[in-house]
């Protein structure tokens, strides 16, 4: 496995897992493959809340097939609940950018793709917060903004001012 952070990490995409060895084999595959697309380098983490089944030794055979350009990292979370792994896998990441999929891959791996590209193409000089909310289907900038600090942990404009 490697380190658990890296600042040069473009795009970081946590896994909250509770016993999932059996889902989460493929689950890593389908990202890794996604990923392994990207013009960027992309960090898998994924958030252990406690598992007692295989799910850590899932992730290290998946670390070792990821494409050049991936790494795959494993963290663990004290607190239980998906809210709290979920939020310990973004506090834990230097990523540029940070978002997360649920192991069922409720959130298809072939968005990753899309959601690169409008990352890679947005100015965060110009792009203002309610175009990113409109763009993501919110029409009150201020409910975008309370979903995206639940979902990242930090409002959209302090995540703008680093970039």
């Amino acid at each position: 496995m490697h380190p658990p952070k890296d600042p040069r990490d473009d795009l970081d995409v946590v896994v909250p897992v509770w016993n999932e060895e059996l889902r989460l084999g493929p689950t890593l595959g389908a990202l890794l493959a996604r990923a392994g697309d990207l013009p960027m380098r992309v960090c898998v983490t994924v958030v252990d809340n406690g598992s007692v089944d295989r799910t850590a030794e899932v992730v290290d055979e998946a670390a070792h097939l990821a494409p050049e350009n991936t790494r795959v990292r494993l963290i663990g979370c004290s607190r239980q609940g998906k809210g709290a792994a979920v939020r310990r896998g973004m506090l834990a990441s230097s990523a540029r950018w940070r978002g997360f999929v649920d192991a069922d891959l409720s959130t298809p791996p072939s968005l990753l793709l899309p959601v690169a590209s409008a990352l890679l193409a947005g100015d965060p000089v110009t792009t203002t917060i309610g175009d990113v909310a409109r763009y993501w289907g919110f029409a009150h900038a201020g409910r975008f903004s309370a979903a995206y600090a639940e979902q990242h942990g930090e409002y959209p404009r302090d995540t703008l001012r680093r970039s």
